[in-house]
C-alpha cells in the first residue's frame, strides 16, 4: 500500500468547494464530532486543516467503495496502489475512460487508431514483464498468471490484426 506522505491533500476551502458547503458547516461538525463525513483532517501548527484527497473524494462519492467497483476498476486502483500513484477522482475517471467499452464523446472515431497502438504497446510490455516474473511465481499464482496471459494473447492477436490493417492503410 501507499505511504501516506505521498498522498495529496486538500485545504478546507477546496473541500468546501467540492462538497458545495460553507466552511462554517465543516468547522461546526469538526468541533462537535472531530470529523466531517467520516474524514478526520490533520491540524497544522498554524491552526489550518489539511484533508486527504482520497478520503474526501470517497466520502463525497466521487470515488466508489472498492466493493462497488467493477473488476477492471478494482484492478486499476490496485495498480495505482502498487505504483504509489495517489487515487483522486480525476485519476479514477481516467481509469474508467481507459477501461470503457464506449467510444469517447466528442472524439472522431479515427482517433481510436492511436488507442489501438497504445494498447498494443501496453500488452507487449506486460507480456515481456510476464516472461521474467511468471517463472519466479508459486504454482497457484503461476497458473492464474498463465490463464490471464492466455486472455491477453487473445486480445493481443486481435489488436495485432488491427495494427496490421492500420499499417496497410498507411501505405495506401
Amino acid at each position: 500500500m501507499m505511504n501516506n506522505s505521498h498522498r495529496p491533500t486538500l485545504t478546507t476551502a477546496q473541500v468546501t468547494y467540492l462538497a458545495r458547503v460553507s466552511p462554517q458547516s465543516i468547522y461546526a461538525e469538526l468541533e462537535r464530532t472531530g470529523e466531517w463525513c467520516g474524514v478526520f483532517p490533520s491540524k497544522l501548527s498554524n491552526g489550518h486543516y489539511i484533508w486527504r484527497a482520497d478520503e474526501v473524494h470517497l466520502a463525497l462519492g466521487l470515488i466508489p467503495e472498492r466493493s462497488d467497483m467493477t473488476p477492471g476498476e478494482r484492478a486499476w486502483v490496485n495498480f495505482l496502489d502498487i505504483e504509489a500513484i495517489p487515487l483522486t477522482a480525476a485519476i479514477f475517471k481516467l481509469g474508467q475512460r481507459l477501461l470503457s467499452h464506449e467510444a469517447d464523446e466528442g472524439r472522431h472515431p479515427d482517433e481510436g487508431v492511436d488507442e489501438l497502438s497504445l494498447l498494443y504497446e501496453i500488452v507487449e510490455a506486460f507480456c515481456a514483464r510476464a516472461d521474467v516474473t511468471v517463472p519466479m511465481m508459486g504454482e497457484s499464482a503461476s497458473r492464474r498468471a498463465k490463464a490471464a496471459l492466455a486472455l491477453v494473447a487473445l486480445v493481443a492477436s486481435r489488436t495485432h490484426e488491427f495494427a496490421a490493417l492500420e499499417s496497410e492503410a498507411d501505405h495506401d
